[in-house]
């Protein structure tokens, strides 16, 4: 399945009240649509402008043919149904909205459930959304509290979005082809009628306080700690609103489908819930896209940190959890004093006039490398600024940063030049930092 996504966990529920002819299959099974691009096209260009800044500057870089570990990826869901259904009665277009999907029947329901997981290899998923999630909820026949009335609701779920998922393979290669890095998607459409009014009016109440708790989710970037603890929380209520969906009347048609999200910026890479053929086109819709990122260092700071503190400073590369700044993190992982300086033990305090502290000069950068990439999981941009900015702020950048000065630095000891400069900052690491200095410039101006 490669890099791609299927989305399968997440629940939409359309509540609309009307009758069932045979047509509505056909407007059911179009809801549903995979586009190209991610949150739009480029208008001119006709590219996805879901990648960001960092992205795009790398993707010129490489020539169009990223490597794997050099970006991210992130699903988001948008929003953006611009319909209010306050007064459908009224409203000929909204009206038609109604009739063509259902008829002219007084009551109905019409669920969607959709499911989201990641592929993490070939064998194993994760849900990166909880199950039975309403995404819409809309009612004609009743107000927005589900009580009954001539009007109509319609509620959308808030804006949600995963943690940044690093990609192990290179863009060139298809993700859903290789199993790995993908998003599965799984959805089914119910219709019921005879509503039972009770149910509707508790399920227009779950609908908010679910919508509630995915917002509070997409604040934390961390799969573990407060996002997990809202996760299981949300489980519980969605089980409720499930139970309130399954009693609210009787079901009438069904469609079900499944599809993958690419994470390779493909022609799959959108997936957009709407209302087709029955509204006009700037109604609105719902957009499931893939965002991608090459750095979020650079995607917060708009440039290349001028310093090791602009790095330590941002929150880009840290969970949002609770005083876990990055040196901080960065000192737990590289096994210094917790709360300490940035690798006060294994950098900062390095005595380079030690002859033998220089000769393991280069193990300690490998122990720097394999942490950022490893332990980490930056991209490959990412982990380049960071150890640029720990061996900046140790003082020793300009010693390690030319083959001719670690040859000055190591001389008369039995350390290898070329090992420390492969370690610590080779030639590699120096073009490719070069040209993000360039790219980014040029792109400012």
């Amino acid at each position: 399945m490669g890099n791609s996504i299927k989305l399968c966990c997440v629940l939409v529920s359309l509540i609309l009240f009307g009758s069932f002819d045979a047509d509505a299959q056909i407007n059911l099974r179009n809801i549903f649509n995979t586009e190209p691009g991610g949150w739009n096209l480029h208008p001119a260009k006709g590219r996805s402008t879901s990648a960001e800044r960092s992205y795009q500057v790398l993707h010129e870089i490489r020539k169009g043919k990223l490597r794997g570990f050099d970006y991210y990826y992130q699903l988001k869901i948008i929003p953006q149904f611009k319909l209010t259904f306050e007064t459908c009665n009224s409203n000929v277009t909204i009206g038609d909205v109604l009739e063509k999907i259902v008829g002219k029947t007084k009551q109905f329901l019409i669920s969607v459930t959709l499911s989201i997981r990641r592929r993490k290899n070939n064998v194993s998923f994760e849900s990166v959304f909880s199950n039975k999630q309403p995404i819409l909820l809309a009612g004609r026949g009743a107000d927005r509290e589900g009580k009954a009335s001539t009007g109509c609701l319609f509620e959308q779920i808030a804006e949600f979005r995963t943690p940044f998922f690093l990609r192990k393979i290179p863009s060139n290669l298809s993700s859903r082809l290789q199993d790995i890095d993908d998003f599965d998607l799984n959805y089914k459409v119910t219709v019921s009628t005879q509503l039972t009014l009770n149910a509707v009016e508790q399920m227009t109440g779950l609908f908010k306080e679910l919508s509630g708790i995915v917002s509070e989710i997409s604040q934390f970037s961390d799969i573990v700690g407060k996002r997990t603890e809202l996760i299981l929380k949300h489980k519980g209520t969605a089980s409720r609103f499930e139970k309130a969906l399954n009693s609210v009347g009787k079901k009438m048609n069904s469609f079900s489908g499944s599809d993958e999200l690419e994470t390779d910026g493909s022609t799959k890479s959108r997936f957009v819930i709407t209302l087709p053929n029955v509204v006009h086109k700037d109604s609105g819709n719902i957009v499931i896209y893939t965002r991608l990122s090459a750095s979020k260092i650079i995607d917060v700071l708009g440039e290349l940190p001028s310093g090791p503190e602009i790095v330590f400073r941002s929150d880009a590369l840290v969970s949002h959890h609770p005083k876990k700044t990055l040196r901080k993190k960065l000192s737990e992982l590289l096994g210094t004093k917790a709360g300490g300086e940035l690798i006060e033990v294994r950098l900062k305090d390095l005595d380079l006039d030690a002859k033998a502290q220089r000769e393991q000069l280069a193990g300690k950068c490998k122990v720097l490398r394999r942490v950022l990439a490893e332990d980490m999981g930056l991209s490959t941009v990412d982990s380049l600024l960071l150890r640029r900015a720990v061996l900046q702020d140790s003082k020793i950048f300009g010693k390690v940063s030319s083959l001719e000065e670690i040859k000055a630095l190591v001389a008369y000891t039995a350390a290898d030049p070329a090992e420390i400069a492969d370690a610590c900052w080779n030639k590699q690491d120096a073009q490719l930092h070069s040209a993000l200095s360039q790219k980014l410039t040029n792109k400012r101006e």
